[in-house]
């Protein structure tokens, strides 16, 4: 592989990584971490992760790289290097555990179709009912004397039954122990090789001994979610807390760690984006890079899930739009794969073509997100450039007849997920004002026009004042350029109609209004703005 050219630490883009729980799909975040470490941008801050993003977010902060985890390209994976036992990615599940869970695995597939389901339950009713016919006539000579026996013994072995099956799954069908042990010899051989007794803590990582570590993991002690980092739980084990991250119901019993019982993590936080709030708060520059597991169903499979299958899938996977919500400078990386939740049995030459094309996915995602804001940005100075020649050339459009003050350029964008505000982004000559970056809302500004409206507008500076007369617009009063006269605002459509943002281009000479053709100048200007956005809409 081609590796790019180093990018100097200094101008690196401090990073945390995120990465979602998602069983054996989880193997999609070794192709990322592989794309992100030889993009060579950025400077790795902290690892988070849950469930299966537990185990890659503590091999990485680790020092541990993803070709070191799995290469694609000499074909080996971390498991050549270990004990002979654990070379199977099946020995998750303890020894002699994976024929059980692959016949659970049978068992729910195949329960997966209602036919299949109405079909095992009609089988059911039949032998069931063979069972009570033989039974009764085989007794029949004695019934009067024996049925209440008979009936004692049968509800008491009934109970016993489902006792017994609840006890099973209740313990799990897998066991941890060895890959705990597995995962704390990793840990150790790699940060402590001189020190074989040494156990991997949380306080082992982060505050000048490399990225942080922090995993998630649903407390059912405390009925709460515990966050293991450093400044919380400092000497807990790691190899504890991933048991106890990656502890799904049914495939595992419950993990117990100081006195407390965990299940998996992605029952409360599949992908915990928020756990590096306070750190982004102390670095506003630190970005966030999310590697999301793209879990969703075709139509077709989604119908053949039963309501609680659909209620499970959205307790763990719905709610990342929450995780995330509230974060800025995040990278969203979303990955799709066929790779089932219990697909651990994939075999070395797909789980390498896995990996590889998760790494080819994520670049491709990495320069569309770098390379989107350029591009804009570009075309925004291409438009503030054309705007200031044809104020140039028509003085008469300004009451000092001459450009003394700058001309500005931005994109209104309304981020993700969000319909009552725009973000001024992309912008040209904004480096020494405040507002650069300025959240307008739509309703009680001049964003509001456009989204009721969308053709060119001109707005004098007392509409503007008149629009964010709301007190609760004080703050972004204040931060507007004291200069501004007149705002030039140019929707820009996508090919499939919707507004996909506002060209707005604003200036600190007033303009001469009463000039009968300045109406007609900003009409053309108008269009000559959507031609050149035009291509950008096609760019990016």
């Amino acid at each position: 592989m081609e590796m790019p050219a180093a990018t100097p630490v200094a101008s690196r883009l401090r990073s945390f990584v995120v990465f979602e729980g998602g069983g054996a799909k989880g193997l999609v975040h070794v192709g990322a971490l592989r794309a992100l470490e030889t993009e060579g941008r950025f400077d790795f801050q902290g690892y988070a992760g849950t469930s299966a993003g537990a185990i890659v977010a503590a091999l990485a902060a680790a020092g541990i790289c993803a070709s070191d985890i799995v290469d694609p390209e000499t074909g080996q994976t971390i498991l050549d290097r270990v004990e002979e036992r654990f070379r199977k990615p099946t020995s998750i599940f303890g020894r002699g555990r994976w024929p059980v869970i692959r016949a659970f695995r049978a068992v729910w597939f195949f329960l997966k179709s209602r036919r299949k389901r109405f079909i095992a339950g009609l089988c059911f009713v039949l032998i069931s009912a063979a069972f009570f016919v033989g039974v009764y006539y085989t007794l029949l000579p004695n019934i009067y004397m024996l049925f209440s026996i008979y009936g004692f013994v049968l509800s008491v072995g009934f109970a016993l039954g489902i006792y017994m099956i609840g006890h099973f799954f209740s313990a799990g069908l897998g066991r941890l122990g060895d890959f705990r042990a597995l995962l704390q010899a990793v840990l150790q051989n790699k940060l402590f090789p001189n020190d074989p007794d040494h156990t991997v803590v949380f306080s082992d990582f982060g505050a000048g001994f490399g990225p942080t570590l922090k995993i998630v993991a649903t407390n059912i002690t405390n009925c709460s979610l515990t966050l293991f980092c450093p400044e919380n739980t400092p000497n807990i084990s790691v190899a504890d807390a991933v048991c106890a991250s990656i502890c799904l119901p049914v495939l595992f019993g419950r993990w117990s760690v100081r006195g407390a019982d965990y299940y998996d993590g992605g029952l409360v936080s599949n992908l915990p984006a928020w756990c590096f709030d306070e750190e982004r708060l102390i670095d506003p520059k630190a970005v966030t890079i999310g590697i999301e597991i793209d879990a969703s169903p075709g139509a077709e499979d989604l119908a053949k899930e039963t309501w609680w299958v659909k209620a499970i899938r959205t307790i763990i996977f719905g709610a990342s739009v929450l995780n995330k919500r509230a974060v800025n400078a995040f990278i969203s990386i979303r990955l799709s794969t066929e790779v089932g939740l219990l697909g651990f049995d994939l075999g070395r030459p797909k789980t390498l073509q896995v990996v590889l094309d998760a790494e080819n996915a994520t670049r491709v995602q990495l320069q569309r997100h770098f390379e989107e804001p350029r591009v804009l940005a570009r075309f925004c100075q291409l438009a503030q450039v054309v705007v200031q020649k044809e104020l140039e050339n028509n003085p008469e459009a300004l009451k000092t007849r001459v450009i003394s003050k700058k001309i500005r350029a931005s994109l209104a964008v309304a981020p993700n997920g969000h319909k009552k505000s725009v973000r001024l982004e992309h912008c040209t000559n904004f480096e020494t004002d405040e507002d650069i970056g300025l959240v307008l809302p739509m309703e009680g500004s001049f964003a509001e026009e456009w989204r009721s409206s969308p053709t060119p507008k001109l707005f004098k500076k007392e509409d503007l004042l008149h629009y964010l007369r709301d007190p609760k617009h004080d703050e972004r009063r204040r931060v507007i350029r004291s200069d501004l006269q007149w705002v030039f605002c140019v929707p820009i459509l996508a090919n499939d109609g919707d507004l996909r943002f506002v060209t707005a281009i604003d200036g600190g000479d007033e303009l001469a209004h009463e000039w009968r053709g300045l109406n007609e100048l900003f009409t053309n200007l108008g269009q000559k703005i959507s031609d050149i956005f035009a291509e950008a809409v096609e760019l990016v």
